[in-house]
């Protein structure tokens, strides 16, 4: 049995996909893969974009408070690739959930 939705039982509708697609683009990478049913990807992908945003502040909070240069640019470098991979992650992710959609 194939994982991450790649089975023919788990398509989804053209339009479906088309409007998982908008969201990952624009509202926030995984909620987009999550509705078009694929659940672990989707997951990743917030976990990453949220993650990443909120790991990449705490860091750079800490390293303010301690005057570490070096630590706020890894705060900084978390907050921004993070999220930044996860939105493409979930671009890519859409066009499939398009290429393999039920026509």
């Amino acid at each position: 049995m194939a994982k991450g939705g790649d089975n023919k039982k788990h398509r989804v509708s053209e339009a479906l996909a088309i409007v998982a697609l908008i969201l990952n683009i624009i509202i926030i990478p995984g909620l987009g893969t999550l509705i078009g049913r694929r659940t672990r990807e989707g997951i990743w992908q917030l976990v990453m974009s949220l993650g990443g945003l909120i790991i990449g502040m705490f860091i750079v909070l800490v390293s303010m408070g301690a005057e570490m240069i070096a630590l706020m640019f890894l705060g900084f470098a978390v907050m921004f690739i993070l999220p930044i991979a996860a939105w493409i992650w979930g671009i890519i992710s859409g066009i499939k959930l398009i290429k393999e959609s039920e026509k």
